[in-house]
């Protein structure tokens, strides 16, 4: 199965001949084009992680999404999703401020052939010096395992999806970058 990573063969000498695999980003997997959703809900990014790519627990990836919320003074509500039809796995707000950038950080971890743990970082910038002096930044670290809609055996989606906004307001995701880390 080709992984999408860089093969590599190593001679040993006098020892037996290697094939090594190094890590980086998987084929397509870097997304730098710009996704918005003005007064409308939906996905903005998505990746199909393909079938049996994490093989054997502990393998992991890792997932990376940021972006800008403009517009009116509304929260904007989206999640982070994965699985083999994409359930729910993080729900947060974007604060009804309008200028503010958001990132987030995901580490998904193999477990089992139908689970995984997920560690995930959310962290909202200020979009002003006054913000930072109101405390009005947020940020976020969360832990669950996921079983629900979770078989490794088959390709697995990762995306994220705006599911409350006002008229008025646009949610762009600028990036998604996802990294197997081993």
């Amino acid at each position: 199965m080709n992984e999408g990573l860089t093969k590599y063969h190593i001679g040993g000498g006098a020892s037996a001949d290697e094939d090594v695999r190094v890590g980086g980003s998987l084929p397509d997997a870097a997304d730098f084009t710009t996704s918005t959703k003005a007064g409308a809900t939906g996905v903005l990014k998505t990746f199909t992680v393909p079938a049996n790519l994490l093989g054997v627990n502990g393998k992991a990836l890792k997932v990376t999404a940021w972006g800008t919320k403009t517009g009116g003074n509304s929260n904007v509500l989206f999640q982070a999703r994965t699985g083999t039809t994409p359930t729910s796995r993080f729900q947060g707000s974007v604060y009804s401020i309008t200028g503010r950038r958001w990132y987030i950080k995901m580490y998904i971890v193999r477990i089992s052939s139908t689970a995984a743990d997920v560690f995930l970082s959310f962290k909202e910038t200020p979009s002003s010096v006054a913000d930072l002096s109101n405390n009005a930044n947020f940020a976020m670290i969360e832990h669950l395992v996921i079983t629900t809609d979770t078989n490794w055996a088959a390709a697995q989606t990762i995306d994220f999806n705006v599911s409350t906004i006002d008229g008025g307001d646009t949610l762009t995701q600028e990036g998604l970058i996802v990294e197997l880390l081993n």
